[in-house]
């Protein structure tokens, strides 16, 4: 791919960012609208799930076949480390082409300044067949803070960042990019957007907390990030309205690395809603055939429901498609002719679902809920979404509600 070409593809885009932009600041974005709009994808389906990767190697293909699509992040990093940040092989390409025509099971995004992709030839075949949308940052198109408090939350975290931080990033970022610079540049831009969000939020004992991270420990402010991005920001500022699929350790990171009092999280996992295996396919062949499989007992339809109950913060239907979906995961575990039908599947992982978001007060959470019981204490008073701390067209534009799936990839079970 040439720079002209990835130019003029970013102009493109900046133009439907810019289009957002007008929604949000006009209020006609409403909290069931997404961005990027659903046409600019091929056959997308409900459940939309955003894959669980990008920070360590995680595989996709667990992740695919309960969702109905399966939205992946592409980063412009060299061919040797594409499989750790993207869950697949580049060889997988073509075939995984097909398969989204087929299918729409996965999608493509990209939140990354196009102009990183430059010589990353080996992408040709996805910009040019389908052409995937980027990702809008809200927080960087609209903010309810002033121009004044914007500028100083921006010159605080600048200041804070240059102290140690930004050489740190600098280390992290330089081993995997291509262009190391612009790569650092916008990973950079992203911890400020985060920062600025707690800022809006009114989250200031976190905001202090990972501040003070930042300047006397580096690292630990690095892990804070993906914490926050994951458990605040992410699940706040998400035009996509996806599923949140997250490793299991991402959850012992917040807690390692959010140490404050009483901490002021806006949103809040869940208790469990179940904990079962599914198989785990390491292939997009066992894929397939893993998804023909869950189609026959209906699985995904169930997925679908209690994705759609959480999100309308219906607690009858939440706890109904719940006992279905755990009992119907069970007698396909328990199936020992899947196995020998499913060529490639040799090891299963479990999964949980949980609801984040306002559902998660009611009687299918509990007070705690999964964050509470790695140690956090927070009050259910803080688990629902106002506008005293956000502006009112953010919190129009707000999902209070999300479906989590949690997949725990270093525990593998192998089949009798």
């Amino acid at each position: 791919m040439n720079r002209e070409y990835l130019e003029d593809y970013e102009k493109e885009e900046l133009g439907e960012h810019e289009e957002l932009r007008r929604l949000l600041i006009s209020g006609k974005f409403g909290s069931t609208d997404i961005f990027p709009p659903k046409q600019r994808f091929i056959k997308i389906a409900e459940p939309i799930a955003l894959f669980a990767g990008g920070v360590a190697e995680t595989n996709l293909w667990p992740q695919v076949p309960l969702a109905g699509s399966t939205f992946v992040m592409i980063y412009p990093v060299r061919e040797d480390v594409f499989k750790k940040a993207h869950g697949f092989e580049i060889s997988d390409i073509d075939r995984i082409i097909d398969f989204i025509k087929e299918t729409g099971k996965i999608q493509f995004l990209i939140d990354w300044p196009l102009t990183a992709f430059e010589g990353l030839d080996f992408l040709d075949p996805i910009f040019a067949e389908l052409r995937p949308p980027t990702y809008p940052w809200p927080l960087e198109l609209f903010s309810t803070l002033s121009q004044v408090h914007r500028r100083e939350a921006i010159v605080e975290f600048d200041t804070l960042a240059d102290i140690h931080f930004h050489d740190l990033i600098k280390t992290v970022y330089s081993k995997d990019a291509v262009h190391d610079r612009l790569l650092i540049a916008k990973r950079m831009h992203d911890y400020r957007m985060d920062f600025l969000a707690l800022k809006e939020l009114g989250l200031d004992d976190l905001s202090e907390k990972i501040g003070n991270l930042m300047v006397d420990d580096p690292p630990a402010a690095y892990q804070a990030f993906t914490v926050i991005a994951a458990f605040i920001t992410l699940p706040l500022y998400n035009p996509l309205r996806a599923t949140l699929n997250y490793d299991l350790d991402l959850f012992a990171q917040a807690k390692e690395n959010i140490k404050v009092e009483n901490p002021s999280f806006p949103c809040e996992i869940g208790k469990f809603l179940m904990t079962e295996l599914i198989y785990y396919p390491e292939s997009l062949t066992a894929c397939q055939e893993l998804i023909a499989d869950y189609e026959d007992h209906d699985l995904q339809k169930l997925v679908a429901a209690l994705n759609e109950g959480i999100k309308r913060t219906d607690f009858d239907l939440v706890k109904a498609t719940r006992e279905d979906l755990s009992e119907t995961l069970k007698n396909i575990w328990k199936d020992r002719s899947i196995p020998r039908k499913i060529g490639g599947l040799e090891v299963g992982i479990p999964i949980s679902l949980a609801a984040l978001g306002a559902i998660a007060l009611g009687p299918i959470g509990a007070v705690g809920g999964l964050l509470g019981g790695l140690g956090y204490s927070v009050g259910s008073e803080i688990l629902k979404i106002g506008t005293d701390k956000l502006g009112e067209k953010i919190a129009k534009m707000l999902s209070q509600s999300y479906q989590v799936n949690i997949y725990n990839f270093k525990k593998k079970y192998k089949l009798r």
